[in-house]
């Protein structure tokens, strides 16, 4: 649960940050900014968290890999820019914005111990050694 609450407030400040700095995207207003930031984390994590857990089961991996769950969250967050209401935030460049987000979420989970965990990740997807019966 602390690693779930981590992950929401750095792709929170991620999201909020480079909104309001308006790379690729900003927000109408400060709340506008931070509303969207909200909206889009609660969606985009567990989304992102539901679709590496279907594409474990179905692949039959043992860990999805860090490139494939961040290039996942880069395309859920450009889809969610998307669809943001054009009275909240103007997007210019929803792949520049999200990559800005991406980067951004990277720095702040290395700079917060958010890459330590109590168990070997791995960059790439790992298989299962074996099947089973």
């Amino acid at each position: 649960m602390k690693h779930l609450i981590h992950v929401l407030l750095v792709v929170f400040a991620a999201t909020a940050g480079t909104l309001l700095l308006g790379a690729g995207a900003s927000a109408s207003s400060l709340l506008a900014g931070l509303g969207f930031a909200a909206v889009a984390t609660v969606v985009v994590v567990p989304l992102g968290v539901a679709t590496l857990i279907a594409a474990r089961s179905l692949f039959g991996l043992v860990q999805a890999g860090r490139l494939l769950q961040m290039a996942l969250f880069w395309a859920l967050m450009w889809g969610a820019l998307a669809l943001a209401p054009a009275a909240m935030v103007t997007v210019v460049n929803g792949c520049l914005a999200s990559l800005v987000i991406l980067g951004a979420v990277m720095v702040l989970a290395a700079i917060t111990g958010g890459f330590a965990s109590g168990f070997k990740r791995s960059w790439m997807p790992t298989f299962r050694s074996g099947t089973k019966d």
